[in-house]
Formats: C-alpha cells, sequence, structure tokens
C-alpha cells in the first residue's frame, strides 16, 4: 500500500515538471556551399548542446524576449552571457555568430 502511495505522489509531482526541449537545424539558404549544425536547446536546464559533423559542442543558453542566446554564463547567477551565437525566435535565424562570418543567411528550422 505504501508502495502504491509513494508511487501516484511520484507521478503527480512528475507531472508538474517540465522540461521544454526545442531541437533547432541551422543551415545556410540557396548556396553553393552546404554548411549545416543542428542545436538542442534545453530551456529549463539553460543548456544548448551543438551538433556539427565534427562533433558536439555543450554550451550555456539565455533565453530573452528576442533571442535564444547561446554561449558562456560570466558568473554563478546566470544573468550576463558571452554570446557565441543569437538566433532571432520570430524570424529564427542566425542574426550573430562569433566564430563565422554571416555573408549568407543563416536559418533555423524546428524539427
Amino acid at each position: 500500500m505504501i508502495k502504491k502511495n509513494s508511487l501516484i505522489i511520484v507521478l503527480i509531482f512528475s507531472s508538474f515538471l517540465q522540461a521544454e526541449m526545442i531541437n533547432l537545424r541551422c543551415s545556410t539558404q540557396d548556396s553553393d556551399r552546404d554548411f549545416s549544425f543542428d542545436l538542442l536547446l534545453g530551456t529549463t536546464t539553460q543548456r544548448a548542446i551543438q551538433s556539427t559533423r565534427k562533433g558536439q559542442l555543450q554550451m550555456d543558453l539565455k533565453v530573452t524576449e528576442e533571442y535564444f542566446e547561446i554561449g558562456q554564463f560570466t558568473e554563478v547567477s546566470k544573468t550576463n552571457i558571452i554570446p557565441i551565437i543569437k538566433i532571432n525566435k520570430n524570424t529564427m535565424e542566425v542574426e550573430y555568430a562569433k566564430y563565422m562570418e554571416l555573408v549568407e543567411q543563416i536559418l533555423c528550422i524546428k524539427i
């Protein structure tokens, strides 16, 4: 009886815990050069994983009203971030990439 009640309590509380994961595929549009990468954004955990052909990279994630900002938090309070990639949430376009030249438009789609 105790095990059954414990299981019911765990199921009830786990239904309140929701972690949103957003899976994005980002690539250049109308380009001769094929460039793409995938992003897995954990909005609750504030973590992002970028997957490319060369491997995976884990980074921090800050969600603002306008952007998904992916990079490195500067302190434990997780308020300021050094962005490496900024994706506009409305247009799903990469508007800033620290280590890439944005000569061509990079768009992301939810998959």
